[in-house]
């Protein structure tokens, strides 16, 4: 069970999140298919929001939540070198 994450440690070079996302889309129903899938998410959390809160608030809510409006979040395979789909997370812990 995935808990919401009030506060997350910061300060370190690395950082690992497991986020549980679902796949969505656009397109037509009747050619998508829907995966739950558990992750954890590897990023360099300094250069992606350092260590202030407002900015850690911004990393989550905005970017891996999709709260701003139009934003949406893809899973790339380097193998196919292809977008395989966006990603909807569900909930985020540390």
């Amino acid at each position: 069970m995935l808990l919401w994450i009030v506060k997350c440690l910061v300060g370190c070079v690395m950082r690992s999140l497991n986020i549980c996302v679902m796949t969505s889309t656009t397109v037509s129903e009747d050619f998508m298919k829907t995966l739950k899938m558990v992750i954890e998410l590897t990023y360099d959390d300094d250069g992606m929001h350092g260590d202030d809160q407002d900015s850690i608030d911004w990393f989550e809510n905005d970017i891996l939540l999709q709260k701003a409006e139009g934003e949406e979040l893809f899973l790339h395979s380097k193998e196919i070198n292809d977008t395989i789909g966006a990603v909807k997370v569900l909930s985020i812990s540390c």
